[in-house]
């Protein structure tokens, strides 16, 4: 229940479940479901901005999975102690922790575990601007998570491949990445399966080819293209938070400002497309700017 409370967007009602949850499963001393729960306590916490918290929760869950030999447990505290140094921009604490994530998953057979960890690598590849290693790291996450049809990793992995591919100018490449994850996209639509954390992972996932198309074709100067991408876009959010109930209420205050920032974004976008539109020749350099 913690878990869907914080997936909606409701962390103050999540912390306190997780808090008595594990009051709880320290006094019957159940250590797999303990460290479970620290780390998804620190996941919360690191998403609401408190890393010191995040980081202490995640070395409570490393400990006690090395004191028992929960290889899952150690598995997931060293992902999130890497997702905290990310955020403090130690790139390198955060891969020697992805890799030690990594290591026991492998060592597990967790094949699946090993991709998400690989993505996650690739994120700081991305970010160290090792554009070229990143999009090769994410495109073999994608055929690891296709063969394996988790499609949700499957279309972050997709997206973060295109990124890297336009970052680099190889547009016809980005583009048939986009291209692929947006008919994922339609996929997970029909499918609308996985727990509540997982969609919520698609929601925010799910705009992310189009607003790649919507780039390129901006860049490129056809306006046609990137309006009807901005409006697949716009539709696919629309749709998405007419099946999850979502409403503004069930936001927390940085989701609010994030949707404010990205509906603002995309007004100011269409509004530069729009007028370009009535000129006689488009001028490309400023619709990519738009």
């Amino acid at each position: 229940l913690a878990g869907v409370y914080a997936a909606q967007g409701r962390p103050d009602l999540a912390r306190d479940l997780y808090t008595r949850a594990i009051a709880t499963l320290e006094a019957v001393s159940e250590p797999e479901f303990l460290a479970e729960a620290y780390v998804e306590l620190g996941d919360l916490e690191l998403g609401e901005g408190r890393r010191e918290q995040a980081s202490a929760l995640g070395r409570r869950g490393l400990e006690l999975g090395e004191r028992v030999g929960l290889a899952r447990a150690r598995s997931q505290a060293h992902a999130l102690l890497g997702r905290v140094a990310e955020q403090r921009g130690q790139l390198e604490q955060a891969r020697q922790e992805l890799q030690a994530a990594r290591q026991i998953d492998q060592a597990a057979g967790a094949h699946l575990r090993v991709a998400e960890q690989d993505l996650a690598l690739a994120r700081l590849q991305l970010r160290s601007g090792q554009r070229a290693e990143a999009a090769r790291a994410a495109a073999a996450v994608a055929a690891t998570a296709e063969a394996q049809s988790a499609r949700l990793l499957q279309l972050e992995a997709l997206v973060l491949a295109g990124r890297c591919r336009q970052g680099l100018g190889e547009r016809e490449p980005a583009r048939a990445l986009f291209e692929a994850a947006a008919r994922v996209v339609e996929e997970l639509r029909e499918r609308a399966a996985g727990d509540a954390a997982d969609r919520q992972r698609a929601f925010e996932a799910q705009v992310a080819p189009y607003l790649g198309l919507y780039e390129l074709a901006a860049e490129e100067g056809d306006v046609a293209r990137a309006l009807g991408t901005a409006e697949q876009a716009r539709a696919r959010v629309l749709v998405e938070a007419l099946r999850e109930g979502r409403v503004p209420l069930a936001l927390a205050p940085d989701e609010r400002a994030r949707e404010s920032a990205l509906k603002d974004a995309l007004a100011s976008a269409e509004a530069g497309l729009e007028a370009e539109a009535e000129r006689e020749a488009p001028q490309p350099a400023r619709l990519a700017s738009s």
